[in-house]
């Protein structure tokens, strides 16, 4: 309920209300959520615990994911987007982004089993760091929830389509091109894939990326600096 519903409804002036507000809030029959709007504390306390048993389930289905989708969750509970918005974001209990709600005390934990495989796929990633496994291979290793644990936690970069790298390699490969781009005002793919010892295949998955990225532009077959290359600029 918002203030205006609450002077419209008991008729009190603005000075009157905001004691009984007052008086109302210190005996915690009512829950402010912010921008004006209050809930009584149990139907504040009902979505609480609604949103909590969501999120607990969603952790033990899918462990190794960071969150639950804001959408997914805000319909499971059926509140408008405003109210669930607010809640969230005085709730100790949970933590967010824009995209993913968790438990706070969410973490993902990898098995022994697991930690050897996310080893050994590292181990390969890194033995040809711009030749990197596809994403079938890298699965087969790990299992396609563990890697895509590994891409929410950035140890992977993910572009399309479906195309892995270390990060560290990804931020290596577009600051090496940015490079040639300033020493030479423009490359193409074929120069680029020697520059970098890769394939076409992972050189034109890389440029379509920064391209989207800003950080390189198109001009026919070759690549000049985007409007956001400055943060791979030496």
């Amino acid at each position: 309920v918002t203030i205006q519903e609450l002077q419209a409804n008991t008729h009190l002036d603005d000075q009157t209300l905001q004691i009984a507000l007052s008086t109302t809030l210190e005996a915690t029959r009512l829950v402010e959520l912010g921008n004006g709007r209050y809930w009584s504390s149990s139907a504040y306390y009902g979505l609480s615990q609604n949103v909590h048993s969501e999120l607990e389930r969603f952790h033990q289905q899918h462990p190794l994911r960071p969150g639950m989708p804001r959408e997914e969750l805000r319909r499971r509970v059926n509140v408008a987007a405003q109210t669930f918005n607010s809640f969230i974001a005085r709730d100790d209990l949970t933590a967010s982004n824009q995209d993913l709600v968790r438990l706070a005390s969410h973490k993902i934990m990898f098995s022994a089993e697991q930690e050897q495989a996310i080893k050994t796929l590292v181990g390969i990633f890194q033995s040809t760091p711009t030749m990197p496994p596809s994403f079938t291979d890298a699965a087969n290793i790990t299992g396609e929830d563990v890697l895509y644990a590994l891409i929410d936690q950035g140890m992977l970069v993910m572009i399309p389509p479906q195309v892995l790298f270390l990060t560290e390699t990804y931020e290596d490969m577009a600051r090496m091109t940015v490079k040639q781009i300033q020493d030479t005002g423009r490359i193409d793919a074929k120069d680029l894939r020697d520059v970098l010892r890769s394939s076409r295949k992972y050189i034109i998955a890389l440029l379509e990326h920064l391209d989207s990225q800003g950080i390189t532009r198109r001009v026919g077959d070759e690549r000049v600096l985007g409007p956001n290359a400055g943060n791979y600029l030496g």
